[in-house]
């Protein structure tokens, strides 16, 4: 049927209408569903390319005052974010986005955050997700300074590429950071004053400059109530990129140096205790099968002399590292993982030629010229060595600091099940009051495995912890009335030979220890000197049970630098004990061993009042008056 002419007004305005109704949906954001808005309502591209900071900060604010818990959504796609990045409105809130590899956040140059709430108070905010790329140039990924905030989650995000934090939180009440990466950051997790009750768990930490810092500015305002559980930390001291790579018949070496004729070392601007890597390969051929922690190759002998150990890197092709962990069978090496050799991302178990790499170490002093000058150069395993010249070095990129690190005071720290890796200063560095350091497993690290120094009070406890192939020794605790119990420490890497360090599995300065049932491997390491060392201070400590083997020069050593200390109880332990205070002059104090019990190893100087020579079991006693050869038998 013809419609009728007179009628055509009403056709026109249902379209004018229509059109006007389009046009506002084009505009304005669609109502929030139930609390939840998707910022492309707001005009968020996700494309890349335009700045979609306004977009979010939009979305934000439209959740702002209601009843509830506000969701803001950002589906997959790449996210730019620009000016001031993701400013305030953040309280009863959940930024969520699709997955922290499918969302992702890229900052723009010279911003101070992405995410930041520098005003506060914030109270329930959750930011989950998300992956966040400063692009090399932000300074931080998400800040948080708001005071008296509370209830603060940040998990399932991954954050790449910072100029600074990725994580940055002060003045916050049960925050909670879990499930989340970090991959070359400086620093991956900052937790600042008046902060407590945080939980920090199950986070992976790859080739940062630092991990996980409770940090502290102002005196008397720390941080509490700290639990760092389950997290997974490389920093990857001697496995970092490289910024340069030389080789070949310009390349010369002396104990002290490396040149490399026509280069611009100078150029690289390396920083003093930078890292050269040499590189010498140990092994080549081709991967039969491989798997996630394994290379096979069934023409090999691995475990012939001069082949893979344990620190050693294992190229495939130009794109795939592993790092040996130990020698299988002869034909069978074990890796951690295996990683794109330039992003340092994991990747799946690669196929065709490898090269298995000895790294031998320089820390750098300066650089000139095409020469570098180091301080010295050692294996792995702390030998002093000479590269052969024309072997290929590295400059690496930066050397790492702290896995975790309390660098002021904290009281209530625990620190669990962690796995550490390959952390430039000391792996676990406490400084508060009312520490327990449980269940971890430490490795290469460039310095000490754990350090402890108590501040007020409290009862430190370093239980049940795994530390091989520490730097300089693998526990330090300034602290009175600690329990260190059940620890496996085993064999020392590269340390500093310069300054001669006092290498102890256990050195422990404070009163009322219990150094108990730990099991120490030297491993013939020429520098694995003593098994346990008590020092000025440790009186009325008990050292008991323990097993140490594999030291160069004394199981227990007692060394008084002031005062020798008094009240010291060794009882049942396995190893050598020495006393280093008598040949130094200050004497040794009556009682010091108060029960032997059934004596095991030699006492090669002045303890107390007795002298056990385990070569015949007899008991020798120091003469009134004379030196520490003066002894007679009882």
């Amino acid at each position: 049927m013809k419609p009728c002419a007179s009628h055509w007004w009403v056709a026109v305005a249902l379209i004018a209408m229509g059109s006007a109704h389009a046009s506002r949906a084009a505009a304005e954001p669609r109502s929030p569903r139930a609390g939840i808005v998707d910022v492309r309502d707001f005009g968020a591209l996700g494309d890349g390319i335009h700045d979609d900071g306004p977009a979010i900060n939009a979305a934000l604010a439209s959740l702002e005052g209601q009843h509830g818990q506000g969701v803001v959504e950002l589906p997959p796609g790449n996210y730019v974010v620009c000016g001031v990045g993701i400013l305030d409105h953040l309280n009863d809130l959940v930024l969520r986005g699709a997955g922290r590899y499918q969302t992702v956040l890229h900052a723009c140059p010279n911003m101070t955050a992405m995410v930041q709430d520098t005003v506060g108070p914030t109270m329930r905010l959750t930011i989950e997700g998300i992956g966040f790329d400063g692009s090399h140039s932000v300074v931080n990924g998400i800040v948080h300074y708001g005071a008296a905030s509370a209830d603060v989650t940040i998990r399932d995000c991954r954050f790449t590429n910072m100029g600074s934090s990725a994580i940055a939180l002060s003045g916050v009440s049960d925050a909670v950071i879990e499930d989340n990466e970090f991959l070359g950051d400086p620093r991956a997790i900052v937790v600042g004053e008046g902060a407590n009750r945080i939980s920090i768990r199950r986070n992976r930490i790859d080739y940062c400059g630092a991990g996980i810092q409770l940090s502290s500015v102002t005196p008397g305002d720390v941080v509490r109530d700290v639990t760092i559980e389950d997290n997974d930390i490389d920093l990857g001291w001697f496995t970092l990129p490289f910024i340069h790579e030389g080789s070949g018949s310009g390349v010369s070496y002396t104990s002290s140096s490396v040149t490399e004729r026509g280069a611009d070392l100078e150029a690289l601007h390396a920083h003093q205790w930078d890292t050269v890597r040499v590189m010498t390969p140990v092994a080549q051929g081709n991967i039969a099968r491989g798997t996630g922690v394994q290379l096979e190759d069934t023409s090999a002998h691995f475990s012939r002399d001069g082949g893979p150990a344990s620190g050693d890197l294992v190229t495939v092709g130009d794109s795939a590292l592993g790092i040996v962990t130990e020698v299988g069978t002869d034909t069978t090496v074990h890796v951690e993982a295996w990683l794109d050799l330039h992003t340092r991302e994991p990747i799946p178990a690669p196929s065709g030629k490898y090269t298995v790499w000895r790294p031998v170490i320089g820390q750098i002093t300066k650089a000139k010229g095409s020469r570098i000058e180091v301080q010295f150069w050692a294996d792995l395993e702390g030998r002093a060595v000479t590269p052969a010249a024309g072997t290929r070095f590295e400059v690496l990129a930066r050397h790492p600091g702290y896995p975790i690190q309390c660098d002021r005071s904290a009281r209530r720290v625990r620190i669990i099940n962690n796995v550490v890796r390959r952390g430039w200063a000391d792996q676990i560095s406490v400084y508060g009051d009312d520490v327990t350091i449980q269940g971890n497993d430490i490795a290469w690290g460039q310095d000490m495995g754990i350090t402890v120094n108590q501040r007020l009070g409290g009862h430190p406890l370093i239980q049940g912890n795994v530390i091989r192939h520490a730097g300089t020794g693998g526990i330090w605790i300034t602290a009175n009335d600690a329990l260190i119990e059940g620890n496996i420490i085993e064999g020392s890497t590269w340390t500093n030979l310069v300054n001669e360090v006092y290498l102890s599995g256990i050195m422990a300065f404070g009163a009322r220890q219990s150094v108990i049932a730990n099991f120490i491997d030297g491993d013939g390491r020429p520098l694995s000197r003593y098994g346990i060392t008590l020092t000025d201070g440790s009186d009325g400590t008990q050292v008991a049970d323990n097993h140490i083997q594999g030291v160069s020069k004394a199981g227990i050593h007692i060394w008084a630098r002031k005062q020798a200390p008094s009240g010291i109880e060794l009882r049942n332990n396995e190893g050598t004990i020495d006393y280093a205070g008598a040949a130094a002059g200050h004497g040794a104090s009556s009682g010091l061993l108060t029960g032997i019990g059934a004596p095991r190893g030699r006492v090669t100087a002045a303890i107390g009042t007795l002298y056990v020579d385990q070569s015949n079991g007899t008991l020798y006693r120091k003469v009134s008056g004379a030196d520490a050869e003066g002894w007679v038998t009882p």
